[in-house]
């Protein structure tokens, strides 16, 4: 799997921040995502927490539905039934944090749907259990490129049973509150060299 670009990263982090600004084209339960096309490909991009019951699901780790987090799953699988995509394009889902969750398990489902799918997960948790078999298939099918801000909590959550699935790029100059403008800020000081 070839590195995306500091710059890459940061044009697809665009598309969380139209979700983030209320450009909503798909809805389910309090989750939200923009699906977003472009000449190469479709873009789907899920935002973060923003309800207290969306936190208090993604508390909720020790209950699990083929080898994901249930909450997470039971989200994507919504998602995945609401979806109309031509499989003759190329998809990127990308998410941050609980939508980071949402997205990798979307992803997974449209790859084994038969769709040419990658992956990008802004501060996202784990989503998959450390000792399923399941998450080695996950692993071996995707490409994801997994973006961390080394002192957020959320990269670390839930703490325990829980595994990543691929490839990371560290955002170490995330300071204090950890937001979307401070991880704008942390790419285009990645591009900048900073």
């Amino acid at each position: 799997m070839k590195r995306l670009s500091w710059s890459m990263l940061l044009y697809y982090w665009t598309f969380i921040e139209k979700v983030q600004a209320g450009d909503v084209t798909m809805q389910f339960k309090d989750d939200t995502a923009n699906i977003s096309k472009t000449r190469k490909e479709t873009i789907i991009a899920f935002d973060g927490s923003s309800t207290l019951k969306e936190w208090v699901g993604n508390v909720r780790a020790y209950f699990t539905v083929k080898g994901f987090h249930k909450n997470f799953f039971k989200t994507a699988a919504g998602f995945m039934n609401e979806l109309h995509l031509s499989k003759t394009k190329n998809i990127m889902v990308i998410g941050t944090s609980r939508g980071g969750a949402i997205a990798i398990i979307v992803a997974y489902l449209l790859k084994i749907a038969g769709y040419k799918v990658r992956c990008i997960t802004f501060v996202q948790p784990k989503v998959a259990v450390r000792k399923n078999a399941f998450r080695k298939l996950v692993e071996s099918l995707l490409e994801v490129h997994r973006v961390i801000a080394g002192r957020d909590i959320v990269d670390n959550m839930p703490p325990i049973g829980y595994h990543y699935e691929t490839f990371e790029y560290k955002l170490d100059t995330v300071k204090g509150k950890l937001d979307h403008t401070a991880i704008r800020k942390a790419l285009e000081n990645k591009i900048k060299g900073l």
